[in-house]
C-alpha cells in the first residue's frame, strides 16, 4: 500500500457544512501525511482540482515519488474560484504574494486560500506588507519556498480547513523550529498563530458560519495577524 501508484480522491475535505458534525472531514489532513511515501495535496480551486489531477498521473510516469497521492478538496460549491493556475511543481507551492517589507506571512492551503488572499489586500491597505504562499502540499510541505517567506517576517499565521492538533501548520512551525540562521532559530522574534479548528466537535452549520466562528474567514484571518503584529512591536 505505502508504495502503490494510485490517485486517492478525498471528498468533502474540511467542514461539511450542512452534512452535520459526524460528517466533518476536519481531520483528513492531520492523518493522510502520516501514510508513509505519501504525497497530500490540497487545491484552492476547482481550476486547481483539474490541474492537479492531471499533475498526479505523474506517479504512473515515474515523473514523481510513487506512493499514494491523495487529493483533498471540498464540496464542489465550496470552491471559490480563482481565474488562473500557477504551474504545479512536486513539492512547492504557489508564491501570491511577495514583497521587500515583509511585516506578515499568511501561509495557507486548501479552500481557504482564497479568504486568506482577501485577507492580505485588507491588510496591506491597512498598511502591513504581506506575502503570502498558497502551500498546495500538505506533504511533503514546501521547506524552502516556506522557509524564504517566512525569513524577513516578524508574523506568521498558517491557515487550514482542519484541526489544528497535528494538522499541516503544526507541521510547519515544526520544520521551521529545527531551522538554524545565523547561529540561532529563524522563529527567534517571531509571532506565530495556527489557524484551524481545535480539539472539540465541529457542529452542523453552513460553512460560511464555521469560517467565522473558528477565524478562517477574511475577517478573522486580519484580525489575528493585526493581533500579532500589534505584539510584535
Amino acid at each position: 500500500m505505502q508504495q502503490a501508484k494510485i490517485i486517492i480522491g478525498f471528498d468533502r475535505g474540511g467542514a461539511a457544512g450542512r452534512d452535520g458534525e459526524t460528517h466533518q472531514g476536519i481531520y483528513d489532513l492531520a492523518y493522510a501525511k502520516t501514510l508513509p511515501s505519501g504525497t497530500v495535496f490540497a487545491p484552492s480551486s476547482l481550476a486547481e482540482l483539474s490541474a492537479v489531477i492531471r499533475f498526479s498521473y505523474g506517479i504512473f510516469e515515474n515523473k514523481i515519488p510513487a506512493g499514494p497521492f491523495i487529493i483533498r478538496y471540498p464540496a464542489k460549491n465550496d470552491f471559490t474560484e480563482r481565474e488562473t493556475v500557477a504551474k504545479i511543481e512536486y513539492g512547492k507551492g504557489e508564491v501570491i504574494k511577495d514583497t521587500e517589507k515583509k511585516d506578515i506571512a499568511l501561509i495557507a492551503i486548501g479552500s481557504v486560500v482564497n479568504a486568506a488572499v482577501e485577507a492580505s489586500e485588507r491588510l496591506e491597505k491597512s498598511g502591513f506588507g504581506v506575502a503570502l504562499l498558497n502551500a498546495r502540499f500538505a506533504k511533503p510541505i514546501d521547506l524552502k519556498g516556506i522557509r524564504e517567506l517566512v525569513s524577513d517576517a516578524s508574523v506568521i499565521v498558517t491557515v487550514e480547513d482542519g484541526i489544528v492538533t497535528g494538522g499541516f501548520g503544526e507541521t510547519v512551525v515544526s520544520e521551521l523550529a529545527q531551522v538554524v540562521e545565523d547561529g540561532k532559530n529563524i522563529l527567534t522574534g517571531k509571532k506565530i498563530r495556527c489557524l484551524g479548528y481545535p480539539d472539540e466537535p465541529v457542529l452542523q452549520a453552513d460553512i460560511k458560519s464555521i469560517y467565522k466562528k473558528y477565524g478562517l474567514d477574511a475577517d478573522g484571518i486580519v484580525k489575528a495577524a493585526a493581533e500579532l503584529s500589534e505584539h510584535a512591536k
